[in-house]
């Protein structure tokens, strides 16, 4: 038997982005068409398809003809809505298009056919579904006398959350031992990182793909690309033999520029970037990071329109920008001083005071959100649309529920 798993798409991410739009739903297509040529018996998509609960008209329109060419070929898909999908009514985009008999919805569901049997378990947002991980919750889904009768079928539990083991510490997850057992392989998503781990069988796979195509800078920076899983099994005497692929999706290239603005004017860090801007740059997303502190001037002094002007002039589809840049302050900042080494002294002399958090935790979310508040606005993102973002972003680093801030 073989099967693809795919799991953050957010198809309909980047909208406020014209270059790269479209990237999201063309690495989706890419994944579904690479599926049915190598001929998989079915594709499980692990949460967040959307970007949203309410994805754009648009969007909808294309991941139905993605899905149709499935339905066409006979290939079953199976999707658990995530985070980003989730409902609090639980009334998600996932449940609507089931109702087309394009997808098969594995919210709180289970499917057995003659050769597998897959669990699905709902991801929410602020990871509120860790709670349904507890053996009586689970026990409402199935029971597990269900799983241990089809020991002569495959089957898979597919989830949308965090496991502990393999996550930041303060990040809301699922230990690992409260996975249900029993299963061959355990599917999720959530963590936008490539994870093939152990999981809580010994000859069973447990696996993040990562997103089908990086979803901001960091990710563009990290990872370089997208892409999802292809899984063969095979049973040999009493076991499952599990061979794994992990299939890229690379639409582009990246490009990362990093610059050091210490102790330079913004007429030398312009004339510095475009030396760097000086190559062939066909289609690739050039990402340009500057670090330091000036010697003289404003940030504001730095043309970096003109920059992004020049990267699209030598080909690229767009540059996008991480500028970590503080004004020279003569009496408190000496000649040799980095602005890390200012947010660290600032950072370690403020931190210490929460009751929920340990220093190092509470550390770490503080650089979160540090990085969270230097995002950009998008060149066609409306001021609201981008403050809602970064609101959003916000709460999902605090694992809470951003509802009361869109009232």
């Amino acid at each position: 038997m073989k099967f693809s798993h795919l799991a953050d798409c957010h198809l309909g991410s980047w909208n406020s982005h014209p270059e790269l739009k479209e990237f999201p739903l063309l690495a989706f297509q890419r994944a579904i068409d690479i599926s049915l040529e190598k001929k998989v018996d079915f594709i499980l998509i692990a949460g967040d398809l959307f970007d949203t609960a309410i994805p754009p008209i648009d969007v909808i329109k294309f991941a139905v003809s993605q899905l149709k060419k499935c339905k066409n070929a006979g290939t079953p898909v199976y999707v658990i809505a995530g985070s980003h999908d989730f409902s609090p009514t639980g009334k998600t985009m996932i449940s609507v298009i089931e109702e087309t008999g394009l997808i098969t919805d594995l919210t709180l569901k289970e499917i057995e056919t003659e050769n597998y049997l897959i669990r699905g378990m709902i991801g929410k947002k602020g990871a509120l579904e860790t709670s349904e991980f507890k053996p009586n919750e689970l026990a409402k889904l199935s029971s597990n006398e269900r799983v241990e009768r089809a020991n002569n079928k495959f089957k898979i539990f597919a989830f949308h959350s965090a496991v502990k083991e393999y996550s930041n510490p303060h990040m809301s997850s699922v230990p690992l031992e409260d996975l249900p057992k029993g299963f061959d392989y355990y599917a999720s998503g959530h963590i936008h990182s490539v994870l093939e781990k152990p999981s809580p069988n010994p000859n069973a796979c447990l696996i993040f793909p990562g997103p089908t195509f990086p979803a901001n800078f960091t990710e563009l920076e990290e990872l370089d690309h997208g892409g999802f899983f292809i899984i063969n099994t095979e049973k040999i005497d009493s076991q499952f033999k599990i061979e794994t692929e992990y299939v890229p999706i690379k639409l582009c290239r990246t490009l990362l520029l990093g610059i050091d603005a210490t102790e330079k004017a913004p007429n030398e860090l312009e004339s510095e970037i475009r030396k760097k801007l000086e190559l062939k740059l066909e289609n690739t997303i050039v990402l340009l990071k500057i670090n330091g502190v000036l010697k003289i001037g404003k940030v504001s002094d730095i043309n970096l329109k003109t920059m992004s002007d020049i990267a699209k002039m030598n080909g690229a589809i767009c540059l996008k920008k991480s500028i970590h840049i503080t004004e020279r302050d003569a009496k408190e900042i000496g000649p040799n001083t980095m602005v890390a080494d200012i947010e660290n002294e600032l950072i370690e002399k403020n931190i210490g005071g929460s009751r929920i958090f340990s220093k190092e935790n509470e550390k770490e979310l503080v650089c979160k959100l540090m990085n969270i508040l230097r995002e950009e606005k998008g060149d066609s993102e409306t001021r609201r649309i981008f403050e809602e973002r970064i609101v959003s972003n916000a709460s999902e680093v605090f694992q809470i529920d951003n509802k009361l801030n869109k009232s």
